[in-house]
Order: structure tokens, then sequence, then C-alpha cells
């Protein structure tokens, strides 16, 4: 009796230290008896720590310890999946609950307005919905590096079903997006550089709402980041062609998920539209060749300009030179998309300006530099002589101690 008087005292304690490690509510508690591995994928999850209990989602009897009675009553273990969108948006759907958080509360319609959600309505529960994504128990919070909706995580997340060849070929779909993304500038950014910024699926597509950017809307999309070359894209043929649904504006060059921007690996798109030495070819090997001999130009008058200051020369001046004319060289890839020779050639025209000028000075030091090492020259030759003489005399002056002495 007294033995298990103790071992119930010993377990209400064991309770209560859970209870307060984990700032847990007592029905909570009685869950996590049970359900252990729900329990360590909570410790650190933002719904719990937020209040919202096991019982907010699953229902149940939170004031009993006791499996049948427990899982009584509106208790539901497992969600369905079509089910889901509607839970999770019982609470993200409500103003009142997300407005201390700043989360916009049109998530829900946002989903069920996507493709996801519209295969969802269909009763295809193989798509995507929230727990896929967020996942169900454990959910951090999206600026969390272990949050799978984090940006470095975002392609691997999406890549659990649009890298899946069996389930994209139901849905008719290629299985291919992901591994085109990590060739892609984007993912060299991400997850090479770490720019946070740089865009994943969900910049393109949307991440509740997501959806394939149309035909017409795809330079809109592009241009959310690339604005100035949205800008200089409308002034080029191609963008009248776009008009009249014959061209897909940006992706028509760089693609979609493997974004390029290398101008060979561009210049080979150009086949798909155009016949070889034809006007329009003709002019991309003008624009090419400016710009190539404009680059080739900055990083001759780059190297001339390092090694100079590896010498030790004060180059300061001539470094402001060469920032302009990158400056200027930086511009080139987006006039380019205007496909106007004359526009090209005016900023070839200022970057070469700011090369010739550098390259005036980096002249006028290697000039002085001559002087000096010729001054250097009858100044060496006065201080041989000076040897030569002082060597002399003191020859003499031993010769004349060695003649007294005898």
């Amino acid at each position: 009796m007294h033995s298990d008087i103790t071992f119930r005292i010993s377990w209400s304690f064991l309770l209560l230290f859970i209870c307060f490690a984990l700032n847990l509510g007592a029905e909570d508690v009685k869950c996590y008896t049970c359900h252990e591995k729900e329990r360590i994928s909570e410790q650190n999850a933002i719904h719990i720590k937020e209040g919202v209990a096991c019982v907010d989602c699953h229902g149940g009897n939170p004031e009993s310890a006791d499996r049948t009675n427990a899982h009584g009553g509106s208790f539901s273990g497992k969600i369905q999946r079509q089910n889901i969108p509607a839970l999770c948006g019982s609470c993200h759907s409500d103003v009142r609950k997300m407005n201390p958080y700043g989360i916009p509360t049109d998530q829900q319609n946002q989903y069920l307005s996507s493709k996801h959600g519209e295969a969802l309505s269909q009763g295809k529960t193989d798509v995507a919905v929230c727990v896929d994504c967020h996942g169900a128990h454990g959910i951090l919070k999206v600026g969390n590096p272990g949050s799978p909706v984090y940006p470095k995580n975002i392609p691997g997340t999406c890549g659990k079903c649009h890298s899946d060849a069996e389930r994209m070929k139901k849905h008719e779909l290629p299985a291919s997006a992901e591994g085109l993304y990590r060739q892609s500038v984007h993912a060299e950014l991400l997850l090479k550089k770490d720019d946070l910024s740089a865009p994943t699926c969900v910049t393109c597509h949307g991440n509740h709402g997501a959806i394939p950017p149309g035909f017409s809307e795809i330079s809109h999309v592009c241009g959310k980041c690339h604005i100035r070359q949205q800008e200089l894209f409308a002034e080029s043929p191609h963008a009248a062609a776009a008009e009249e649904g014959i061209f897909e504006s940006c992706v028509t060059c760089h693609t979609n998920h493997k974004i390029l921007t290398t101008t060979n690996d561009i210049f080979k798109q150009c086949t798909d539209c155009h016949e070889e030495n034809d006007a329009a070819m003709n002019k991309r090997d003008e624009i090419f060749s400016l710009i190539h001999a404009s680059d080739t130009s900055y990083q001759k008058s780059k190297i001339r300009l390092d090694s100079l200051a590896r010498f030790g020369f004060h180059t300061d001046d001539e470094q402001l030179l060469l920032e302009e004319a990158k400056t200027s060289l930086l511009q080139l890839p987006p006039v380019q998309h205007t496909l106007n020779l004359q526009n090209v050639q005016k900023v070839v025209t200022s970057v070469d300006a700011s090369l010739n000028d550098l390259n005036q000075r980096m002249d006028q030091i290697q000039r002085i530099e001559r002087l000096k090492k010729i001054a250097l020259i009858p100044i060496g030759l006065f201080l041989i002589g000076m040897s030569v003489l002082f060597w002399a005399k003191r020859k003499e002056i031993e010769k004349e101690s060695g003649g007294e002495h005898e």
C-alpha cells in the first residue's frame, strides 16, 4: 500500500515536471503520456508556444488520460487530407486570431484557388495540402532554418512531390523542375551565396495560391525583380510578338526553371525562332560583338591596374575610373533586351571612354616609372665611380702606411 502511494506521488511529480519544462497545459500532458513522438516534435513548435493544444486540432476530451474517454466525443485522430485546409483555416482565416501576429488571413482562399486546391476539390488527395509543406507536428516559423518553408529549404520541399516522376505522371507534369532550378543562377545565389532574397519556387508560382504563370503573365512575374529588364524589353520587337501570343517573353530565351544567363546558352535559343544569317541574327551578332569587345577591354584594363597595385603604386583615382567603367558595363545586359544596336553602342561608348581615361593614366604612371629608372642610371654610375675612387684612395693610403713601417 505504502509503495503504491509512493509510486503515484512520484508519477504526479514527474507529470508536473514535464508540464513546467514544456510550459504546457495539463490536458496536453495527458496526450503526451501516450504520444511521446509528438511530444518531442512539439517542444520547439510555434503552435504549442502560443497555446494551441492537441485538442484544438484533434478534439477529444482533454480532462481524461484514459484512452477511450480521451478519444471520445469530437475526437479526430489522423485528419483526412481533404479536411486539412479547412482545419488550418479555422484559425488562419480568423482575423482576430491572426492580427496579433501580422499573418494574412486569405491563405485558405488562396490555396482553394490554387492548382493544388482545385485538384483537392476534385478528389485528388495526393496533391499538396498545408501539412505537406509546413509539417503536421513541430511546425516552425518561416524564418527558422529548420522549417521546410525556410527559403533555402523550399526547393527540396516542393521537390518532394515535383521530383516524384510517378506522381507527376498522374498529373501530366514534368518531374524536372527542382533539378533544373538547382542548376540556375537563382539557385546559385540562394544555395551557394546564401542570398535569401533570391527567387525560389514560391517567388514565381506563389505559395498558398501556387499556380503556373500564364503565357501573358510571365514578363510581369519576372519583372517583379527584374524591373529594368522588363522596361527595356517593352521597347524590343520581342514585346510586340509577345502581345500577339507568338513569343513567351522571358522564358523563350532564358527558359523557366534553369534560368540561363550566359550569352552562349541564350544564343542557342535564338534558332528556335530565327533562321541562321537572317537580319535578326546578324543584329544579334553585332550586339554580341560590341558587348564582348567591351568586356574584353574591361578585363584587360583591370588586370593591368591590379598589377600596378601589386607593385605598390598608388591607384585610388584609377580604381574609381575602373568602377565607372564597370557601372556602365553592367548596363549592357539589361540594355541588350531592347535589341537596339544604337542603345547598346551608347553604353559601349561610355565604357570605352572610362577605360580610355584609365589607360591613359596608367600609361602616365608607367612613363614616370620608366623615367625614374632612367634617372637611376647616372646615379648608379656616379656611385660606382665614387666607390672606385674610394677604393683607389684606400689602397694608396694603405701603401703609404706600409712604406712608413719599413
